[in-house]
């Protein structure tokens, strides 16, 4: 009789727990394993862009999205985030992020990326 008492303790304690890790999640989002971050082309970050009046490339490192960024990007990061982005073109660097809209995923770091023209 006591064991069986012991194991619905532990199954509600279990089931608690359950809940709880349930609600955090739904407010703070999953933690999920790390894993390698991803890295582009180079070809493709160094291709010509076809938006005239893009900048610089953005990477995601979560899922491998790139996309053409304009000016306005990089003066809100250069303003916010005490970055030193420069407004010219360049096809030598790519901004490198740790998650993006398309993945919903953020693993953390926003880094500007040299690499060499080919």
């Amino acid at each position: 009789m006591k064991q069986n008492k012991n194991k619905a303790r532990k199954k509600i304690r279990n089931d608690e727990q359950s809940r709880e890790t349930e609600i955090a999640e739904e407010l703070f989002g999953k933690v999920l394993p790390q894993r390698e971050r991803l890295k582009p082309d180079i070809k493709e970050i160094t291709a010509p862009f076809k938006n005239q009046d893009t900048v610089m490339r953005v990477f995601c490192a979560n899922c491998g999205f790139m996309y053409e960024a304009e000016k306005g990007l990089f003066e809100h990061l250069n303003k916010t985030c005490v970055m030193n982005i420069s407004l010219e073109p360049t096809r030598q660097a790519y901004l490198e992020v740790g998650g993006c809209p398309i993945c919903k995923t953020n693993i953390g770091g926003l880094e500007v990326v040299k690499v060499s023209v080919q």
